[in-house]
Protein backbone atom coordinates (compact mmCIF):
# COMPACT_ATOMS: atom_id res chain seq x y z
CA UNK A 1 0.00 0.00 0.00
CA UNK A 2 2.85 2.28 0.91
CA UNK A 3 4.92 1.33 -2.46
CA UNK A 4 1.29 2.27 -4.55
CA UNK A 5 0.79 5.73 -2.54
CA UNK A 6 4.31 6.72 -2.52
CA UNK A 7 3.89 6.34 -6.87
CA UNK A 8 0.42 7.26 -7.50
CA UNK A 9 0.45 10.33 -4.37
CA UNK A 10 -2.77 9.50 -2.98
CA UNK A 11 -4.42 8.06 0.04
CA UNK A 12 -5.39 4.41 -0.89
CA UNK A 13 -6.20 3.51 2.82
CA UNK A 14 -9.89 3.26 1.83
CA UNK A 15 -9.30 0.83 -1.01
CA UNK A 16 -7.34 -1.72 0.63
CA UNK A 17 -9.88 -1.80 3.71
CA UNK A 18 -12.52 -3.00 1.74
CA UNK A 19 -10.64 -5.17 -0.51
CA UNK A 20 -8.32 -6.25 1.65
CA UNK A 21 -9.84 -5.69 5.53
CA UNK A 22 -13.14 -6.52 4.94
CA UNK A 23 -15.40 -9.10 3.57
CA UNK A 24 -17.93 -9.76 0.96
CA UNK A 25 -18.50 -7.99 -1.91
CA UNK A 26 -20.55 -5.31 -3.61
CA UNK A 27 -24.38 -6.16 -4.56
CA UNK A 28 -25.77 -3.16 -6.93
CA UNK A 29 -29.29 -2.59 -8.50
CA UNK A 30 -29.29 -0.02 -10.97
CA UNK A 31 -32.83 1.71 -12.10
CA UNK A 32 -32.68 4.18 -15.04
CA UNK A 33 -35.05 7.31 -15.98
CA UNK A 34 -34.96 9.44 -18.92
CA UNK A 35 -37.02 12.81 -18.85
CA UNK A 36 -36.98 16.32 -19.23
CA UNK A 37 -34.00 15.99 -21.55
CA UNK A 38 -32.09 13.99 -18.04
CA UNK A 39 -30.86 10.81 -17.60
CA UNK A 40 -30.98 9.78 -13.99
CA UNK A 41 -29.24 6.42 -13.19
CA UNK A 42 -29.43 5.06 -10.05
CA UNK A 43 -27.62 2.53 -8.33
CA UNK A 44 -28.03 1.49 -4.63
CA UNK A 45 -25.91 -1.24 -2.72
CA UNK A 46 -27.98 -3.99 -0.92
CA UNK A 47 -25.22 -5.96 0.46
CA UNK A 48 -25.84 -6.61 4.71
CA UNK A 49 -23.82 -3.56 5.78
CA UNK A 50 -23.59 -4.87 9.23
CA UNK A 51 -20.98 -7.44 7.70
CA UNK A 52 -19.89 -6.10 4.14
CA UNK A 53 -18.87 -2.31 4.16
CA UNK A 54 -20.77 0.44 1.73
CA UNK A 55 -18.31 0.16 -1.47
CA UNK A 56 -16.22 3.32 -2.96
CA UNK A 57 -16.40 2.24 -6.29
CA UNK A 58 -14.58 4.06 -9.46
CA UNK A 59 -16.54 2.87 -12.77
CA UNK A 60 -18.53 4.02 -15.36
CA UNK A 61 -21.94 4.46 -17.57
CA UNK A 62 -21.54 3.51 -21.18
CA UNK A 63 -23.88 5.13 -23.69
CA UNK A 64 -25.04 3.94 -26.48
CA UNK A 65 -27.43 6.22 -29.43
CA UNK A 66 -29.30 5.31 -32.57
CA UNK A 67 -26.56 6.68 -34.52
CA UNK A 68 -23.92 4.00 -33.25
CA UNK A 69 -22.10 6.62 -31.14
CA UNK A 70 -21.23 6.36 -27.89
CA UNK A 71 -20.77 8.42 -24.63
CA UNK A 72 -18.31 7.46 -21.95
CA UNK A 73 -18.86 9.24 -17.70
CA UNK A 74 -16.84 8.32 -15.31
CA UNK A 75 -18.80 8.26 -12.34
CA UNK A 76 -18.00 7.17 -8.38
CA UNK A 77 -20.46 5.05 -6.75
CA UNK A 78 -20.28 5.37 -3.05
CA UNK A 79 -23.02 5.63 0.21
CA UNK A 80 -25.85 3.51 0.10
CA UNK A 81 -27.51 5.05 -3.31
CA UNK A 82 -25.62 7.00 -5.92
CA UNK A 83 -27.94 9.08 -8.13
CA UNK A 84 -25.93 10.08 -11.45
CA UNK A 85 -27.86 12.82 -13.82
CA UNK A 86 -27.02 13.10 -17.37
CA UNK A 87 -27.90 15.84 -19.36
CA UNK A 88 -28.81 14.34 -22.76
CA UNK A 89 -30.86 16.24 -25.77
CA UNK A 90 -31.70 12.30 -26.92
CA UNK A 91 -32.61 8.87 -24.97
CA UNK A 92 -29.75 6.50 -25.29
CA UNK A 93 -30.99 3.25 -26.87
CA UNK A 94 -28.72 1.33 -24.48
CA UNK A 95 -27.26 2.25 -20.70
CA UNK A 96 -24.27 -0.02 -19.78
CA UNK A 97 -23.06 0.53 -16.08
CA UNK A 98 -19.40 -0.92 -15.53
CA UNK A 99 -18.52 -1.38 -20.12
CA UNK A 100 -15.51 -2.18 -19.10
CA UNK A 101 -16.10 -4.75 -16.49
CA UNK A 102 -13.96 -4.24 -13.52
CA UNK A 103 -16.55 -4.55 -10.90
CA UNK A 104 -16.01 -6.87 -8.41
CA UNK A 105 -19.49 -7.69 -7.31
CA UNK A 106 -23.37 -8.72 -8.85
CA UNK A 107 -25.29 -5.91 -10.37
CA UNK A 108 -28.93 -6.32 -10.86
CA UNK A 109 -30.09 -4.45 -14.14
CA UNK A 110 -32.85 -5.63 -15.77
CA UNK A 111 -33.59 -4.17 -19.34
CA UNK A 112 -36.06 -4.52 -21.58
CA UNK A 113 -35.34 -7.13 -25.20
CA UNK A 114 -34.07 -3.66 -27.58
CA UNK A 115 -31.82 -3.01 -25.26
CA UNK A 116 -30.28 -6.31 -24.74
CA UNK A 117 -30.48 -6.79 -28.63
CA UNK A 118 -28.46 -3.21 -28.74
CA UNK A 119 -25.57 -4.15 -25.97
CA UNK A 120 -25.02 -7.66 -27.76
CA UNK A 121 -24.33 -5.86 -30.84
CA UNK A 122 -22.16 -3.19 -29.47
CA UNK A 123 -20.58 -4.48 -26.38
CA UNK A 124 -16.55 -5.18 -26.93
CA UNK A 125 -16.38 -6.84 -23.88
CA UNK A 126 -17.37 -10.72 -23.35
CA UNK A 127 -19.10 -10.86 -20.17
CA UNK A 128 -21.58 -7.87 -21.49
CA UNK A 129 -22.35 -9.67 -24.71
CA UNK A 130 -22.58 -12.81 -22.83
CA UNK A 131 -25.25 -11.78 -20.12
CA UNK A 132 -26.85 -10.12 -22.95
CA UNK A 133 -27.93 -13.08 -24.93
CA UNK A 134 -28.49 -14.78 -21.85
CA UNK A 135 -30.88 -12.40 -20.81
CA UNK A 136 -32.89 -12.65 -23.88
CA UNK A 137 -32.90 -16.72 -24.11
CA UNK A 138 -34.62 -16.28 -20.85
CA UNK A 139 -36.86 -13.83 -21.21
CA UNK A 140 -38.10 -15.18 -24.42
CA UNK A 141 -38.36 -19.13 -22.75
CA UNK A 142 -40.31 -17.53 -19.94
CA UNK A 143 -42.99 -15.90 -22.32
CA UNK A 144 -44.86 -15.88 -24.78
CA UNK A 145 -42.63 -14.73 -27.20
CA UNK A 146 -40.53 -17.80 -27.36
CA UNK A 147 -39.43 -18.15 -31.39
CA UNK A 148 -41.02 -22.30 -31.36
CA UNK A 149 -44.52 -21.35 -30.49
CA UNK A 150 -47.47 -18.73 -30.73
CA UNK A 151 -49.35 -20.06 -27.66
CA UNK A 152 -51.48 -17.10 -26.01
CA UNK A 153 -51.52 -15.20 -29.12
CA UNK A 154 -55.63 -14.05 -29.10
CA UNK A 155 -55.66 -11.71 -31.50
CA UNK A 156 -53.69 -10.71 -35.50
CA UNK A 157 -52.45 -7.38 -33.70
CA UNK A 158 -50.78 -9.68 -30.89
CA UNK A 159 -49.37 -12.40 -32.89
CA UNK A 160 -48.16 -9.84 -35.71
CA UNK A 161 -46.17 -7.62 -32.52
CA UNK A 162 -44.92 -11.48 -31.10
CA UNK A 163 -43.45 -12.56 -35.09
CA UNK A 164 -41.29 -8.94 -35.44
CA UNK A 165 -39.91 -9.54 -32.12
CA UNK A 166 -39.31 -13.11 -32.78
CA UNK A 167 -38.10 -12.33 -35.81
CA UNK A 168 -35.55 -9.86 -34.22
CA UNK A 169 -34.37 -12.66 -31.18
CA UNK A 170 -33.82 -14.99 -33.93
CA UNK A 171 -31.42 -12.51 -35.97
CA UNK A 172 -29.52 -12.18 -32.75
CA UNK A 173 -29.18 -15.63 -32.33
CA UNK A 174 -27.99 -15.80 -36.08
CA UNK A 175 -25.41 -13.39 -34.85
CA UNK A 176 -24.28 -15.01 -31.74
CA UNK A 177 -23.59 -18.20 -33.80
CA UNK A 178 -20.31 -16.15 -35.55
CA UNK A 179 -19.49 -14.27 -32.51
CA UNK A 180 -15.43 -14.68 -31.84
CA UNK A 181 -15.92 -16.68 -28.13
CA UNK A 182 -16.79 -20.13 -28.40
CA UNK A 183 -18.66 -20.05 -25.58
CA UNK A 184 -20.89 -17.32 -27.19
CA UNK A 185 -21.48 -19.04 -29.92
CA UNK A 186 -21.99 -22.25 -27.74
CA UNK A 187 -24.81 -20.67 -25.60
CA UNK A 188 -26.99 -19.35 -28.44
CA UNK A 189 -26.80 -23.27 -30.08
CA UNK A 190 -28.12 -24.48 -27.20
CA UNK A 191 -30.89 -21.82 -26.55
CA UNK A 192 -31.83 -22.94 -30.03
CA UNK A 193 -31.91 -26.16 -29.92
CA UNK A 194 -35.63 -27.98 -29.30
CA UNK A 195 -37.25 -24.40 -31.12
CA UNK A 196 -38.95 -25.62 -34.25
CA UNK A 197 -36.33 -24.60 -36.91
CA UNK A 198 -37.22 -27.15 -39.62
CA UNK A 199 -38.67 -24.20 -41.80
CA UNK A 200 -35.42 -22.03 -40.81
CA UNK A 201 -32.88 -23.47 -43.88
CA UNK A 202 -30.82 -20.68 -43.14
CA UNK A 203 -30.34 -21.60 -39.75
CA UNK A 204 -30.28 -24.85 -40.21
CA UNK A 205 -27.23 -24.87 -42.73
CA UNK A 206 -25.25 -22.57 -40.22
CA UNK A 207 -25.41 -25.60 -37.72
CA UNK A 208 -24.36 -27.90 -40.36
CA UNK A 209 -21.12 -25.23 -41.39
CA UNK A 210 -20.69 -25.33 -37.48
CA UNK A 211 -20.53 -28.80 -37.11
CA UNK A 212 -18.38 -29.42 -40.07
CA UNK A 213 -15.85 -26.46 -39.49
CA UNK A 214 -15.89 -24.39 -36.02
CA UNK A 215 -12.50 -25.01 -34.26
CA UNK A 216 -13.94 -25.26 -30.86
CA UNK A 217 -14.84 -29.32 -30.25
CA UNK A 218 -17.42 -28.06 -27.66
CA UNK A 219 -19.40 -25.50 -30.32
CA UNK A 220 -19.08 -28.55 -33.16
CA UNK A 221 -21.28 -30.96 -30.89
CA UNK A 222 -24.02 -28.57 -29.69
CA UNK A 223 -24.35 -27.99 -34.01
CA UNK A 224 -24.51 -31.84 -34.08
CA UNK A 225 -27.40 -31.85 -31.25
CA UNK A 226 -29.12 -29.19 -32.67
CA UNK A 227 -29.39 -30.79 -35.92
CA UNK A 228 -30.03 -33.96 -34.50
CA UNK A 229 -32.54 -32.37 -32.97
CA UNK A 230 -34.11 -30.73 -36.22
CA UNK A 231 -34.21 -33.99 -37.98
CA UNK A 232 -35.75 -35.98 -35.03
CA UNK A 233 -32.40 -38.37 -35.38
CA UNK A 234 -31.69 -40.77 -32.31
Amino acid sequence: RLSFEDVTGEDLNWFFNQWFLSPGHAELSVQKLYENDTLTVTITQNQDSLYTPLFKIPSDIELLFENEEKQNVSILIEGHKTIVKIPLVEEPIAVVLDSEQSILGVIDYEKPFEENISVFKNANKYQLRYDALDALIVDFSNTNYALRSDDGVKSDSEKEFIDDINDQVLDIFILALDDKSEHIRNHALLALIGYNLKKELKLTQKFIQLAQEDKSSMVRAAAISGLSAIYDLD
